[in-house]
């Protein structure tokens, strides 16, 4: 129904766009979108990302807790990361494929509730697959360093996460 009901408004919304001063886009991608939908351009202000603070430490288990570098004890030397809300759209589960493909373990740190289908899915895949839940921003920045590549799949407005697993030196394998 809001489907059906946004089509027949789209005029309307696109004839009001006209009439903002300014309108500012958080990334490209969103830049395109208001370009494409409203006939207008925009202005890209990224979110913010502290890029500075994650490249200035260069081994982030040093700001770990005992019960966090216990966590970092039982993952595998090598691996690949899926970090995220742990929600459908985010598409953990690629992070398990791309695992299966080149014969790493994977581990998926995050939250939310697709976590019980994740790891469903975790289970029927032939390789190791561990869960970090709710992990601190230092915790996750250790995993960054460590992981042999980090996978990000979803189609995000900005992906603040594969710019902060860059900065702490990862690979990321995006769409």
């Amino acid at each position: 129904v809001v489907r059906m009901a946004s089509s027949s408004l789209r005029w309307l919304d696109r004839r009001r766009a006209q009439e903002l001063y300014s309108i500012a886009a958080n990334s490209s991608y969103i830049r395109d979108r208001i370009q494409r939908s409203w006939g207008r351009d925009s202005r890209v202000i990224y979110p913010p990302v502290n890029v500075e603070a994650i490249i200035a430490e260069d081994d982030w288990t040093r700001r770990l807790s005992d019960d966090e570098l216990r966590i970092l004890d039982f993952i595998p030397k090598e691996f690949v990361l899926g970090a995220s809300r742990f929600v459908p759209y985010k598409r953990l589960d690629a992070a398990v494929r791309v695992g299966e493909i080149l014969g790493l373990p994977v581990v998926l740190a995050g939250q939310g509730p697709d976590e019980a289908r994740l790891r469903d899915f975790a289970t029927a895949s032939g390789i190791p697959v561990q869960f970090v839940t709710r992990p601190s921003t230092p915790l996750l920045y250790a995993l960054f360093q460590r992981a042999q590549l980090y996978v990000f799949f979803a189609v995000e407005d900005f992906g603040i996460m594969p710019v902060e697993a860059m900065a702490a030196g990862t690979p990321v394998l995006a769409n």
